[in-house]
């Protein structure tokens, strides 16, 4: 968490990154599951004092010190939904409905943001309104499938590859029916390096392939894809 500001005594405004990886089949590699960044955190906070969180009363008598253990609450259950999903077909879904009870008791307040699908399009509501709406439930079958592959590696690089190329083109196929989505870009996000070194290795077809698929698909490394897969 980084502080950016303070409007009061023991009131901030900060950002917070969130990381997570998951082990790949019989290596020591971790591939990267969720790498983002919240710039909309508000919250109170005194040296020492408990952060406690009770999924049946998320906000109590300060929304602006339930504001910091709510998110804490709240990414805590998103990243185990993801981790989960990497492993079985919807096995997160039990934990993206605790993090949208979070949502729908969030605390409400000055400063606090986030929570609402007016804060903006990128934002916790979004991530978890995608990641449970029914229109976009592929995103669900994209997560495990792109896992599965990655544990393929150990025994078949060839048929890896081939399955991570399928999953490039299941999103390529999301995105066209649904444009400008958050989990589309939450996906990729530091994915760049791993997919580089994966179809770097491919046949040339298939890495001509991925590298027009990757340019279209995570716009932020456009040109690294385009530079490091020719």
């Amino acid at each position: 968490m980084n502080l950016e500001s303070t409007d009061e005594v023991n009131v901030y405004n900060a950002s917070l990154t969130i990381q997570a990886a998951r082990p790949v089949f019989n290596t020591s590699y971790l591939s990267p599951i969720i790498n983002f960044k919240d710039d909309n955190i508000a919250f109170k906070y005194i040296e020492f004092q408990q952060v406690e969180f009770n999924d049946n009363r998320v906000t109590g008598s300060d929304a602006l010190v339930s504001n910091l253990s709510a998110v804490f609450a709240y990414y805590a259950y998103m990243i185990l939904g993801f981790d989960y999903d990497s492993f079985s077909p919807k096995g997160g879904d039990i934990y993206f409905q605790k993090a949208q009870n979070v949502i729908n008791n969030a605390p409400e307040g000055r400063n606090i943001s986030g929570w609402k699908a007016f804060d903006g399009k990128r934002n916790r509501y979004w991530l978890t309104e995608n990641m449970l709406n029914s229109r976009y439930a592929i995103m669900h079958d994209i997560y495990y499938n792109y896992y599965k592959a990655m544990d393929k590696f150990y025994d078949d690089n060839a048929a890896a590859r081939a399955e991570l190329l399928s999953v490039l083109n299941l999103l390529s196929n999301f995105n066209a029916d649904n444009q400008n989505t958050m989990i589309l870009q939450f996906f990729f996000q530091g994915k760049s390096t791993e997919l580089i070194n994966i179809f770097s290795k491919a046949l040339p077809q298939d890495k001509i392939r991925a590298s027009e698929l990757l340019q279209k698909l995570d716009l932020n490394n456009s040109s690294q894809y385009k530079e490091e897969l020719k």
